[in-house]
């Protein structure tokens, strides 16, 4: 100790399920009490410890290692929380997301293709179709960084992965485990592939390499871990690039059609004239009025 200032050069304890250990030093002890904390966090069951610590249900577990440093203020839960600031690495080992299909549930929001998740389901291979009877989502191993600010944990890069999508994005999270973020979510090439064969319209939001990839966004808490997919960006990139290639072919028939070799006896040389844009669309608007033959 000197003065006001306290340096502990290592500490440990258990905590529910995990354990924490570091070292750190405080600041105008007697007073507004200031730490700086280097320290590590490992939890075997993130669901149990977030109950037993916080009293939060949590929708996701697994095993977890984390590094923090920084710096907080205040004796209180209420005051630490407030004035944490930091960051560092965040490592999930056996992630799951627990009582929640993610795959069956993303495929369930895309409402414009009606009944998808069972004609994909007839597409996948045989190991992948066993993903949609799952009641848990299992999740790769992650390691992310992270920052901590304002009373929220942050990631600014989240890179979550199973072996049928991918997401990535932001997330932000409370103290109380709560979750929500944004981003886009990528399907794996199986579960792409079949979702092309479902619906052949979801050609429209492929990435270059022909993957389904669709902007989402996510939240979690005690009611569990719901991806919701933007459905008004799905429902214009589609309707975009068919009126799209409707009007293309449309303009090519019209082009082609004022090409046609005049009477025998007429000069060959033959004048195309290129209609008018408004005309075309005129034309194509009454050609889409009329019922189909």
């Amino acid at each position: 100790a000197e003065g006001d200032s306290v340096t502990v050069t290592f500490f440990s304890a258990g905590i529910a399920t995990g354990s924490l250990s570091g070292s750190g030093k405080l600041d105008d002890i007697f007073g507004d009490l200031r730490t700086t904390l280097r320290a590590t966090v490992e939890v075997q069951g993130i669901k149990e410890f977030i109950f037993s610590v916080l009293g939060q249900k949590q929708s996701m577990d697994g095993n977890t290692r984390l590094t923090f440093e920084g710096t907080m203020t205040g004796l209180s839960w209420p005051e630490i929380s407030k004035t944490l600031t930091g960051g560092g690495e965040f490592y999930l080992d056996r992630g799951m997301m627990m009582n929640t299909n993610i795959l069956n549930q993303m495929l369930d929001s895309l409402t414009l293709f009606p009944g998808l998740p069972e004609m994909v389901k007839g597409y996948v291979p045989v190991p992948i179709q066993q993903a949609f009877g799952n009641n848990d989502t299992v999740i790769e191993q992650l390691r992310q960084a992270y920052t901590i600010e304002g009373g929220y944990v942050m990631i600014a890069d989240l890179d979550l992965k199973t072996d049928t999508f991918e997401m990535r994005g932001e997330a932000k999270s409370s103290f109380t485990g709560d979750v929500s973020g944004s981003g886009m979510i990528r399907f794996a090439q199986s579960v792409s592939g079949a979702m092309l064969k479902a619906a052949p319209e979801m050609k429209y939001i492929t990435d270059s390499q022909g993957m389904v990839e669709l902007p989402m966004a996510f939240k979690s808490g005690e009611n569990g871990f719901k991806v919701i997919p933007d459905l008004k960006y799905v429902g214009r990139k589609v309707a975009v690039q068919k009126a799209g290639e409707m009007v293309n072919d449309f303009i090519q028939k019209a082009v082609n059609g004022s090409a046609q070799p005049g009477p025998a006896g007429n000069s060959p040389e033959v004048s195309v004239k290129t209609p008018k844009l408004k005309d075309l669309v005129k034309i194509f608007m009454e050609e889409q009025g009329r019922p189909s033959q």
